[in-house]
């Protein structure tokens, strides 16, 4: 009965450091996935600038047909501007990447609320500077 204890106790032993392993290796995997977002969501958003420029210089409008959600905009906008952001410059950055902001009634009261919510869920850090405040997205590694 006691050499069953120790084989049991030894094949969970291995089972720990496998599970330690691999663990290890999809956290890294999962680095690295990110880091690839964040690359590829700074290209989307110098791509979106250019066709909203090349829209405006045609005299177009530029309506994207897969349109973000705006909690998901918002997100964007603060993962790619590389700085902290004033609320005001979150909608400037929405509206500059081809966001359509004419769709909400009170675009600030909106972008304020996702804020807070973004803040209350650890995305975003708030900074205050000079009376002002601002945001900035929260780095997780």
């Amino acid at each position: 009965m006691v050499s069953n204890l120790r084989m049991d106790r030894m094949d969970f032993k291995k089972s720990l450091e496998s599970a330690k392993i691999e663990l290890s290796h999809l956290q890294h995997e999962l680095g690295e996935c990110l880091k690839k977002q964040a690359h590829l969501e700074k290209k989307i958003v110098a791509v979106r600038q250019m066709i909203v420029g090349f829209s405006d210089a045609l005299g177009e409008k530029f309506i994207e047909e897969d349109s973000l959600g705006l909690t998901d905009a918002i997100r964007q906008a603060y993962k790619t501007a590389g700085s902290k952001l004033a609320p005001t410059e979150v909608k400037d950055r929405l509206e500059s990447i081809g966001y359509d902001t004419s769709k909400y009634g009170n675009m600030m009261a909106s972008v304020h609320s996702i804020i807070n919510r973004l803040v209350t869920q650890g995305q975003l850090r708030p900074i205050s500077m000079g009376g002002k405040q601002y945001h900035e997205w929260v780095v997780k590694e």
